[in-house]
């Protein structure tokens, strides 16, 4: 039920910035229906919760990224498996898009160009318990899996990183 009203609530934000006053660039519209398209694919294949999105669109589309919660417990290998996905996802639904290609600041468009964020809850909505996986990324072609934070002002903990070629890799090695 929870997921139901942050996912009505996350959409009908969508809708009103999708009607505001200001005048987007066609880039942008472009852009943002490409995101909410891989949002509403990612929450129906893999229960992903986005809570955010973003870019760096000067000009050009250079930067796009999502922010997901995920309400289940996270390893090592299933967190991989998730994020290797979740970019790929993405990737693939820019790069196939012909109407963005002319915007893109490179084509096709490169995993550096992406960002993912997802963070672990426990199926209720409660933090994860300290020190324990919860936060995945993909930033700068980099997947990282930290530790969820022992307190408010705790970072936290590195736990691996790895090219996104080798998270790759090793997913393609074990299916």
């Amino acid at each position: 039920m929870k997921r139901l009203k942050i996912s009505s609530f996350f959409l009908s934000l969508l809708f009103i910035l999708g009607c505001s006053q200001r005048d987007p660039y066609d880039y942008e519209v472009i852009a943002d229906q490409i995101t909410k398209q891989t949002i509403l694919q990612l929450e129906k294949e893999k229960g992903l919760i986005a809570i955010g999105t973003g870019g760096g669109m000067m000009g050009d589309i250079y930067n796009m990224g999502i922010s997901f919660q995920y309400f289940q417990p996270l390893n090592l290998e299933e967190s991989r498996k998730l994020l290797v996905y979740t970019v790929q996802t993405y990737l693939n639904n820019i790069n196939s898009n012909k109407e963005v290609r002319p915007y893109l600041h490179n084509y096709p468009f490169p995993i550096k160009n992406i960002e993912i964020r997802i963070w672990g809850r426990q199926p209720n909505g409660d933090i994860l318990p300290p020190n324990q996986l919860g936060y995945i990324c993909a930033l700068d072609g980099v997947l990282s899996y930290e530790s969820s934070k022992s307190g408010k002002f705790e970072p936290r903990k590195i736990l691996l990183e790895e090219t996104y070629e080798e998270a790759l890799k090793i997913v393609e090695e074990n299916p």
